[in-house]
This record gives structure tokens, sequence and C-alpha cells, in this order.
């Protein structure tokens, strides 16, 4: 079998990018991009997302979550990063997939170690300790192979990518686990899967392959529980990403045709024929096409490499509302989306990058309103002192050595701004503000400190009791 796992890793690698600070109105209140504490650092970036146990889940190819040592794998509390066991270490290096399934969450890629335990690019983790799945996946004569996708389908948990052997069985590229043991998916399929979802009460399979189950497919295909079948006449090049809405199953990539029809980098699929997603989207780099979906607020977000939508510029993530696109935010971000995942109320977008707008936020950001400024008393910024809080409404902000604040803002849990003002410091390295909220009702509020050219510095909960 070709290796296209080298030729995937450049697509996605070519370019960082930048998340843009926007804060917008909308009927869901305003919303800002956020970061998360000092996000992820390492070789690549974020791959995948999942939330678990209330949780934020991140895999990918990092070795640090904030100040805290992470292999591949960390998890987001709302407030602050933690480790899950040792991480996820070896082979490749790297996590691509995580799903939850009986109650624990799978992570998959290219790694030999869970913790101490050899894995073989897949584990399963409980909320304390890591497991293994048998021998795990292994590529044709044992070499490297890795877990691209994962789905539940029928009680059983899909798992798809390159190899040759799941557990002791052959499985060529996609293969099932019952919870205790593996099994094959007919004679399964003949090269790279790169997403999995499941639609209409089948189990779509789509990557970078002309054959399913002895079935000519291109580059899709779907599983009825007892055989392969065609999706239409597929699209003309790899899919990287399967979601649904709206009733509708979406495929997006870098194919340009979908049935036979011109379908820029997305097309919908209604069980019967393939459809166009407007104008769909169009890059100017080699490479580009949609890697990520994720439904939130009742809008498709679609990320990847990509700067239009028509005559519309997006840069790299979009929103559908099954009619029309829009941006997220008015600049977009300048380049590659990998990731999706909601939570808090707020959609987070991973990659590899290192600013939302004009703020920190390496690799991951959160696109949200006041709720994601409210999961913690705690301050990320050093130097920065918020006292008595909780208090009666009277609340002093201090702040030393960092004499860009400029602004203060403060909002309620409606968004509604209900406090401004101008930063006055007494001295260069001392600034220390008196605030009186006391004729609010009792409840939780964001603080919002910004710069001279308004874009933020630090943020935070007041809670007026």
């Amino acid at each position: 079998m070709e290796n296209k796992y080298a030729t995937r890793l450049n697509k996605k690698v070519l370019f960082p990018f930048i998340f843009i600070y926007f804060f917008a109105v909308t009927g869901y209140g305003q919303f800002w991009w956020h970061p998360l504490d000092a996000g992820v650092t390492g070789e690549y970036g974020i791959l995948t997302e999942a939330t678990y146990n209330g949780e934020l889940y991140v895999g990918g190819w990092f070795n640090q979550a904030g100040n805290i040592t992470a292999r591949n794998i960390a998890r987001w509390s709302g407030w602050n990063w933690d480790s899950v066991g040792s991480g996820l270490t070896g082979g490749i290096n790297n996590v691509e997939t995580m799903c939850v399934y009986n109650g624990k969450l799978y992570a998959g890629g290219g790694f030999y170690a869970a913790d101490k335990l050899a894995a073989n690019d897949i584990a399963v983790w409980d909320g304390t300790h890591w497991d293994t799945l048998g021998r795990g996946l292994r590529e044709c004569g044992g070499g490297l192979g890795w877990a691209d996708a994962m789905a539940v389908y029928n009680g059983k948990l899909y798992v798809a990518g390159a190899f040759c052997h799941a557990g002791n069985i052959k499985a060529f590229n996609i293969a099932c686990w019952d919870g205790a043991k593996w099994d094959s998916v007919a004679s399964g399929i003949n090269d790279s899967v790169y997403a999995l979802a499941v639609y209409n009460g089948k189990l779509y399979a789509a990557g970078q392959f002309s054959s399913a189950g002895g079935q000519s497919v291109n580059n899709i295909a779907y599983w009825d529980g007892t055989q392969w079948n065609a999706v239409g006449t597929g699209t003309n090049e790899p899919i990287f990403a399967l979601t649904t809405y709206n009733g509708s199953l979406y495929a997006g990539g870098s194919f340009t045709t979908a049935g036979g029809n011109t379908a820029h980098y997305i097309a919908t699929w209604n069980g019967t024929k393939w459809a166009t997603a407007g104008s769909g989207l169009t890059g100017v780099i080699t490479g580009s096409g949609v890697i990520a979906f994720c439904v939130f607020n009742g809008q498709l977000y679609v990320g990847g490499l990509f700067n239009k939508s028509g005559s519309l510029t997006v840069n790299n993530i979009a929103t559908w509302n099954g009619t029309v696109w829009d941006t997220v935010s008015t600049r977009g971000v300048d380049n590659i989306v990998d990731a999706f995942a909601v939570m808090d109320s707020a959609i987070y977008a991973g990659g590899e990058f290192t600013h939302a707008g004009n703020i920190a936020a390496s690799d991951i950001a959160a696109w949200g309103g006041i709720s994601l400024g409210l999961n913690s008393l705690a301050n990320k910024m050093p130097g920065m002192d918020v006292y008595p809080n909780p208090s009666n409404g009277k609340f002093t902000i201090q702040v030393t050595n960092s004499p860009d604040v400029k602004y203060l803002e403060i909002y309620n849990v409606m968004g509604k701004r209900i406090y401004s003002s101008t930063y006055q410091p007494s001295v260069i390295d001392y600034q220390s503000y008196s605030i009186d909220i006391s004729t609010q009702p009792a409840g939780v509020y964001l603080y919002r400190l910004l710069n001279q050219s308004g874009n933020l510095v630090d943020e935070g909960k007041l809670l007026v009791q």
C-alpha cells in the first residue's frame, strides 16, 4: 500500500495560521476569539478535538499545553490545562482522531505507547488510566500504520486509517471494535481512509481510495452493515472530512467535482444524489481544501485551507447556514484549520498558529461569548490581581509591569457591556483601578482589559454576591 500519510501531513503543515480577534453581534450576543491560556506548543499543533467528562481533549503533535508537559494529547477544563497520563508517544508520534465510546475516550493516530503500555496506534482512556485494544493496529508486514478516523455505528467503534491488521486479524484500512475484540469490515478498503460518519443508518467512509469491499468507488463509500456500496460517482480528489447537517451528508476535501458536477472542496449527499453548497470554497495554494466540520449554533462551521466563497473572502474558516456562506469575524484566519469541538457554548478551533487576532493563542482558540471568560476566578496574566473577588460589587483591579493596559470593559452574562473606563495609572509600573458595579444584580460578570489598539490583554471573572 502506498503511504499517503506524508502527502497528507505536507498538506497540513505548509503554513501556520492566525485567528483574528473580533466580536460579532449575533442572536447569541457578542462573540470574541478567546485564547486558552498559553495554548499548546511542539512539532506541529492540534489535529483533533473531542469533549469527554466535561473537558475539552485535544490531540496532535505537541509536547506542552499551558505550562505543563503533555505528549500529543492534553485536556482543557475551561480554565487550565492538564496532562492525560503521560501521553501517547512513539512512531509518527501524533494523535489524529478521538471518539467517545461506551463511556470511555478512544484516541488513535501514529504512536506506539500509551503511558508505558504498548498501544500500536490506538488506546483508550477511562478518565484515570490508559489501556490498550489488543495488539492495536499495524501496517502490512508489521510496519508503521495509523488511525485517522473513528465513529460509533450499530453499537461498535469503527476505526479507519492506513493499516492491514487490527489485533490478530487482517483488516484493510478499516476495522471495528466491540469493546473486547476486533473484527474486519468485509474485505475492507484498498487505500487510506481519512473520515467516517453515520448518515441515514449507514456508515460512510471517505479518503483517497478506489475500492471498498471489491466495489469500484471514488474516494467515498458506505457500509450498510452487510456490504460496501458506492456513493454515486464520488469525487475526483480526496475527501478529508464528513459530517451531517440539516438532513444531508457533507463531504469536504480537495476535490473539484462530486457526482460528476463541479463542487469546490465541499458537496452534499442526500442519499440519492450529490449537490453543491452554494459556490463552495476555493483556494490559491496547492493542497487547498476543507479539513474540518462542526455544527454550532445551528450553522455548519468549515475549516481548512481556502480563502474565498464566490466573491466573499472567508480565509480558512467560514459558516454555512444551508443557503449562504458567511465569515467568522471579518478577516477569518490566515491559514489552515484542522479541528473543531464544541464546549461551554463556544466552538474551539485548533491547528498550528500563534495568534487569534492580536492576542496570543498558540495552536488553539475559542470563538464564543461571555461564558468563556466566566469559567474561573483565576487570572491568566502575570502581575494581575482582582480583589476582593467575590465582593459586594466593589472591586480593585491591579496590574503591575504592564503599561499596555488602556481600557477596561465589563459585561454581564447576556453579553451586554455594563461598564467601561479608561485606565489612568498612578505610576508607570503600577496600575490600580477601583470598580463599583454594586448597583448590578448579584451574579457573574466578565472583565476585559484592552490595549490602546483595542486588543485583548487579559480577561476574567467577577462575582457579585
